[in-house]
């Protein structure tokens, strides 16, 4: 099963509750992940090209044309909480949260690079990347020990030590431009997504590659694992979305459907979902689980809508700020995690409207 979603370049929450797409109309939309919905629009004051979101699904950091700062957003409002100096005077074109939340790394299209304090926005480093390329990409490793990116010579990747910013490993083998990177689960394997029409997998502590994915018919923007590190999907110019079985190397299934190239995937957290952002303007929105559970959840869902608005009146009522009733939301544990969900979506509308 697929839902379409009007945009491109998503992102997931780690909870699994959100999906964040950036566009080249200037926003960031936010959906519910359960039923596809859109929930919130994000303005920003040119194309968006990079996302990432906080490791407690609290905040998003974006970047986009004609702004050289980083934007922090607070996903329970959808409101714009901050800025922060971003890495050069160019778009920013990649953006990695580190797992505890504390420090965020970007680059921008000239290949300059900075890891700064999320809290504070104080720059702590500062580096080079490639600087030639549509993209940049940037991933920490799950213990948050590790940094990977396209090094300066844009066919290799670049792995640095989070803690001493010092180049851990240095991998080589693509021929072509390396567009994306992306750490498995329990970070012992790497992706890397390639102009050279491969998607690499490598051993990161070895640093040696133990896979060569061949078939695309053009360049391969993106890659993701999937959580239980048996599966990637891979996909790029030709459109096409590739399911690879890493245990075999071969391909297992295809998805086509989108009519352009394909820039960005995304599963969710627990497997059952993968996001797939196109330059045909779409998110599309592929299930890996059956369809009639899928279509009851989204049943489920709309019949606590009204319960729903009425809990956040009442708080509203009662707390005024929206803040202050999403964390009593958070930590009310009589409500069950739908309700809870529906009213946080509630309060993500009514600040939406508040500021418009």
């Amino acid at each position: 099963m697929e839902k379409i979603l009007n945009r491109s370049d998503p992102t997931v929450t780690p909870d699994g509750q959100w999906i964040a797409s950036g566009s080249w109309d200037k926003t960031v939309r936010l959906w519910d992940a359960l039923t596809g919905e859109s929930c919130a629009i994000l303005p920003h004051p040119g194309a968006v090209r990079a996302l990432a979101f906080s490791p407690d699904s609290t905040w998003l950091a974006s970047g986009s044309d004609q702004d050289e700062s980083l934007r922090i957003w607070n996903i329970a409002t959808a409101r714009l909480e901050r800025t922060l100096k971003g890495p050069g005077r160019l778009v920013i074109q990649g953006i990695a949260v580190s797992p505890d939340g504390a420090h965020i790394a970007a680059a921008d299209a000239d290949g300059s690079a900075t890891i700064t304090e999320a809290a504070t926005g104080v720059e702590v480093h500062t580096f080079r990347v490639a600087s030639d390329g549509d993209r940049q990409s940037l991933a920490y490793s799950p213990d948050g020990r590790l940094l990977a990116g396209t090094g300066e010579d844009n066919t290799q990747i670049e792995i640095w030590d989070a803690r001493t910013h010092r180049r851990a490993t240095r991998l080589t083998g693509h021929t072509g431009f390396v567009y994306s990177v992306e750490f498995s689960g329990d970070g012992l394997l790497l992706a890397s997504a390639s102009h050279d029409r491969t998607v690499r997998v490598w051993d990161v502590a070895a640093a040696t590659c133990v896979a060569v994915l061949t078939g695309h018919t053009d360049s391969v923007y993106s890659a993701a694992f999937h959580r239980d590190g048996k599966r990637l999907a891979s996909a790029g110019r030709d459109g096409a979305i590739w399911l690879w079985d890493l245990i075999t190397g071969e391909e297992v299934a295809r998805l086509e459907g989108h009519a352009n190239y394909v820039f960005s995937l995304a599963f969710s957290p627990d497997g059952r979902s993968l996001v797939s952002g196109s330059g045909d303007g779409t998110v599309r929105l592929w299930d890996t689980e059956q369809p009639a559970r899928r279509h009851q959840a989204r049943r489920e869902a709309e019949a606590l809508r009204p319960e729903a608005e009425r809990v956040v009146a009442r708080l509203f009522s009662e707390l005024r700020e929206p803040a202050q009733v999403v964390a009593r939301l958070r930590a009310d544990t009589s409500l069950s995690n739908l309700l809870r969900h529906m009213a946080l979506r509630e309060v993500m509308r009514l600040s939406q409207r508040a500021v418009r």
